[in-house]
């Protein structure tokens, strides 16, 4: 398959937006989220972040900050239709890359039980923290 990973802009907030209510509708139900507070995280505060695209759709993204000297992925997804074949992975390695050569060595991210991104996160060596909420780790 031929997609490229690049920085994520301002102007994919939208997609991103879209995406992430296609993939994480739980959430969605829950919160107030709008494009504009993704426009607001992109600009502000996410660090290391990235889409997949083919040719000009986004078809995949993931979404990292910084709080306190460890790095965390808030967001990562791919649309059904591109699933299982390592776009996810390939976007989590480029992150970690990413935070690491920002001087971070430890990733977090928070991950539901049923969340189909556990098996992401253990390829990539992310191992559970705790049980309760699973808490995704890896040193790097």
């Amino acid at each position: 398959m031929n997609y490229k990973i690049r920085t994520v802009t301002i102007n994919d907030a939208q997609k991103i937006y879209d995406m992430g209510k296609e993939c994480f509708d739980w959430y969605f139900e829950r919160m107030e989220w709008s494009a504009s507070t993704v426009s607001y995280c992109i600009d502000c505060h996410y660090d290391s972040s990235f889409v997949a695209a083919k040719n000009e759709e986004v078809i995949g993204f993931i979404l990292t900050f910084i709080r306190d000297d460890i790095g965390y992925i808030g967001w990562v997804a791919v649309t059904e239709k591109y699933r299982r074949k390592g776009i996810g992975t390939e976007l989590v390695k480029r992150a970690v890359t990413s935070l690491k050569e920002k001087g971070i060595r430890t990733v977090a991210s928070h991950v539901r039980f049923d969340d189909s991104s556990l098996a992401i996160f253990e390829k990539n060596g992310f191992k559970r923290s705790n049980e309760i909420k699973i808490e995704m780790i890896k040193e790097i």
